[in-house]
C-alpha cells in the first residue's frame, strides 16, 4: 500500500494477493493438490488446480457440506479430463462454491458477535448489528464485501486498547478480534476470487448461449453422496 514505509505487508493486500493466488499458475494438477471440476461456458468440461496452503487444503477436504463429494480420478479421466492424479482430490465447482459460501457466512456471522459484544461491553449497545443476512450463491458477487466489517472491527479494537483497564478485564473478548478479522479475509477473499472465476468460465458468454447442466454426480466416488446436495442444475447468474 502506498505509504506504508514499514516494509510490513497490509492486511488489504495481503487479502488480495490471496485472491488472486487460489488458483494456480500451473496448468496441471499435481499430487495432493485440490482441483476443481468444472462445465465450463463452452459447453467443456475441465480442471483447475488450487494454490491452496496446507491447513487451507486440509479444512477443505474435511468441510462438512464437501463429505462424501469427493470426484472419482478414474471417473474424471474417463470423462475425458488429462493429467489427472490419483492422489490429488478433485471436486466439482458447484459444491466446492457451497463450501466457500458457508464459510463466507460464518465468518461474517462471528465477525458481528464479536463486534456487538465488544462494542455492548465498551458501554455502546446502541450501536450493535443486526444478524448479516446469509449469502446465497457463489454468484452474488456484489455481496462479498468485507471491507465495512473489517474496519469496524478495527475501530472496536482501537477503542478497546485506548480504552484504560478494558484489555485486562476483557482479554479473552479483545483477544477474538484479531482472529475475526483474519476469518474476514481469508474468506472473503476465496468468495470472491471463486465469484469472479464463476463469471469467467461459468456465466454463459450471452444470454441465449446457456449450456446444458452438467450431472457431476456421474463423477462421485461415493454414488449418491448428499453431503454437498446434487448437480447445480439451475445456476443463478447475474
Amino acid at each position: 500500500m502506498a505509504g506504508n514505509q514499514s516494509g510490513v505487508m497490509s492486511d488489504e493486500t495481503e487479502a488480495t494477493l490471496k485472491m488472486q493466488d487460489i488458483f494456480s499458475r500451473s496448468k496441471e494438477p499435481n499430487a495432493g493438490t485440490i482441483n476443481l471440476v468444472v462445465f465450463n461456458n463452452d459447453a467443456e468440461l475441465a480442471v483447475h488446480t488450487l494454490n491452496l496452503d496446507p491447513a487451507t487444503a486440509h479444512h477443505f477436504r474435511t468441510h462438512a457440506l464437501l463429505e462424501g463429494r469427493e470426484l472419482d480420478p478414474e471417473k474424471v479421466k474417463a470423462a475425458g479430463i488429462e493429467n489427472v492424479q490419483n492422489n490429488a482430490s478433485y471436486y466439482s465447482f458447484p459444491d466446492f462454491s457451497r463450501a466457500v459460501v458457508q464459510d463466507y457466512n460464518l465468518a461474517t456471522g462471528a465477525a458481528v458477535k464479536v463486534y456487538n459484544s465488544v462494542v455492548s461491553e465498551l458501554g455502546y449497545a446502541d450501536e450493535t448489528l443486526g444478524a448479516p443476512g446469509a449469502v446465497e450463491h457463489i454468484a452474488d458477487i456484489n455481496a462479498f464485501h468485507w471491507d465495512t466489517m473489517e474496519r469496524m472491527l478495527e475501530g472496536a479494537r482501537n477503542s478497546a486498547m485506548g480504552t484504560p483497564g478494558f484489555y485486562a478485564d476483557n482479554t479473552v473478548l479483545v483477544d477474538q478480534i484479531n482472529p475475526a478479522i483474519q476469518g474476514l479475509q481469508n474468506a472473503g477473499a476465496q468468495a470472491r476470487s471463486l465469484s469472479e472465476f464463476h463469471f469467467q468460465e461459468v456465466k454463459p458468454h450471452a444470454p441465449g448461449m446457456e449450456v446444458p447442466p452438467f450431472d457431476y454426480d456421474s463423477l462421485l466416488a461415493v454414488p449418491g453422496g448428499a453431503a454437498g446436495g446434487g448437480p447445480d442444475t439451475s445456476p443463478r447468474v447475474k
